[in-house]
């Protein structure tokens, strides 16, 4: 025959393994929330990162093709002066502006 303090300690016990388990799932469930929006902000960034290294491959081959004589005005590359030995190629891009300063191939801009 159980006695009262014996049933009384085992619904204790029951108790203190109900609330271990639901702080357990409280802290996986925050876990996993941070994981995932973790996740989406990892997404964006790379796509953002992808496209501003693009822009900058485009600004590398226009700068390439100014310093051999060659046009970039299909690029929409833009150039602007800044002094007599150097300009700045800038591109928009979705996700803002891409921008490269060269040094002036001898003679000035083509």
């Amino acid at each position: 025959m159980k006695t009262h303090a014996k049933t009384r300690r085992d619904s204790r016990r029951r108790g203190a393994v109900v609330f271990d388990s639901f702080v357990g799932l409280v802290l996986i469930t925050a876990m996993v929330t941070a994981l995932a929006t973790t996740a989406g902000q990892q997404r964006r960034v790379a796509g953002r990162l992808a496209a501003e290294r693009e822009a900058l491959r485009v600004l590398e081959a226009a700068a390439a093709a100014m310093e051999l004589g060659g046009d970039i005005a299909e690029s929409g590359v833009t150039i602007e002066t800044v002094d007599a030995r150097w300009c700045r190629l800038s591109l928009s891009y979705a996700g803002g502006t891409a921008e490269l300063f060269v040094g002036l191939p001898e003679g000035g801009l083509p």
